[in-house]
């Protein structure tokens, strides 16, 4: 709420609407955000078993083993991955159903 109020103020000083904006003398603390635990390897070991056979179980050992984001997990494409050398390359994301290449961390 407060970075709302003082981005609104701060637009209304660009336009001389407001000679200052006070929104910037409240000191409010910085937010404290919960870190999520993942899952036990129990856990991802029973997910893995009753996902057994099921056309996605390939992402979701990917998902389980490798740690990407969703928008990485969706992105995979077959040529990502070099089962050779045993690797695999992000080279894109999706990003609710568009995809946006390249990927920020690819290098060629």
């Amino acid at each position: 709420m407060h970075a709302v109020l003082r981005n609104a103020l701060q637009h209304a000083m660009r336009e001389e609407l407001v000679s200052r904006n006070v929104a910037k003398l409240v000191r409010i603390p910085s937010p404290r955000y919960k870190v999520g635990k993942g899952l036990s390897v129990d856990q991802v070991c029973k997910i893995l078993a009753a996902a057994a056979g099921h056309r996605l179980h390939a992402l979701y050992v990917v998902a389980a083993t490798m740690g990407l984001r969703r928008g990485e997990l969706v992105g995979l494409r077959w040529s990502d991955v070099d089962l050779d050398e045993g690797t695999l390359r992000v080279h894109q994301t999706v990003q609710r159903g568009r995809r946006t290449a390249p990927h920020p961390g690819r290098q060629d």
